[in-house]
Parts: structure tokens; C-alpha cells; sequence
């Protein structure tokens, strides 16, 4: 039971930090990198798939990264988090 919570809380701080951070991140008004776009387009055209080759959907897909990438970044964030409570009641315990 315990660790069914341990891993919902985990779930949840990854999602809901992922998408605030992603939130704050599209508020500001930012040109898309050059190695993002140029990384999109390499895929596309590796993939075979030239429906998504035109500058709206590569906008997309780039936005669709940075969303990735800020989950990513709030579920290592919260892993530590959750390594150091973890710690931290351990050596609580042995007091």
C-alpha cells in the first residue's frame, strides 16, 4: 500500500511539474533553437513521413520537445526529492 502511494505522489508530482513548467516556459515569446529544427526535420525525413515537412507542424513538434523535456526534468527532480526524504527517514529511524 505504501508503496502504491509512494508511486501515485511520485506520478503526480511529475505531471503537475511538468506541465507548470512547461506553462511558464511557453509564456514567454522564444525562437525555436536551430538544432531542434534541423533534429525535426532529419527525423521526418528519416521516418519517410512528409505530410508533418512544413513549418507550422515542425513548430508543433518543437513544442511538443520542450513539453517532453520538461516532464523529463520534473520527474528527476522529483526522484531526488524522493531519494532524500527516503534517506532522511532512515536515518530519523535509527535515532
Amino acid at each position: 500500500m505504501r508503496r502504491l502511494l509512494s508511486i501515485t505522489i511520485f506520478f503526480a508530482c511529475t505531471c503537475a511539474g511538468g506541465w507548470l513548467l512547461a506553462c511558464i516556459a511557453t509564456s514567454f515569446p522564444f525562437e525555436m533553437p536551430v538544432f531542434l529544427y534541423h533534429f525535426i526535420r532529419r527525423s521526418i525525413a528519416i521516418s519517410g513521413f512528409d505530410k508533418l515537412d512544413n513549418p507550422e507542424d515542425i513548430q508543433t513538434l518543437g513544442l511538443l520537445c520542450l513539453i517532453a523535456a520538461c516532464w523529463v526534468f520534473a520527474a528527476l527532480t522529483t526522484w531526488i526529492v524522493m531519494l532524500f526524504i527516503r534517506r532522511r527517514q532512515r536515518h530519523s529511524h535509527r535515532l
